[in-house]
């Protein structure tokens, strides 16, 4: 389970650091089975059906899991700059621009 931190001034729940790495594996995880879906329409395996029906189920994953990344980073990098006064720019992942 994810922890989330509660903001005692307003109440809001903000990423704990800990969630932020989880994301992380769980990014990385979703890299690996890619590969090695790929891997196997590559060799030519007999379910393609099946082997697609992963790659566009990890595809999907991989791109949550990068958008929850870069908004609990976002958060961390919000909460930080207002302890230290100081403003972290970071530029919105392709995932996440307006459509």
């Amino acid at each position: 389970m994810r922890e989330i931190e509660e903001d005692g001034a307003n109440g809001a729940r903000k990423p704990s650091a800990d969630h932020f790495r989880d994301t992380t594996k769980g990014i990385e995880r979703c890299q690996r089975e890619i590969a090695a879906v790929e891997q196997a329409i590559r060799n030519g395996q007999p379910n393609m059906a099946g082997l697609l029906l992963a790659l566009h189920d990890w595809s999907a994953e991989l791109r949550i899991l990068e958008e929850e990344r870069y908004e609990s980073r976002a958060q961390l990098s919000i909460r930080d700059s207002a302890k230290y006064r100081r403003v972290i720019a970071m530029p919105r992942p392709h995932f996440c621009r307006a459509r």
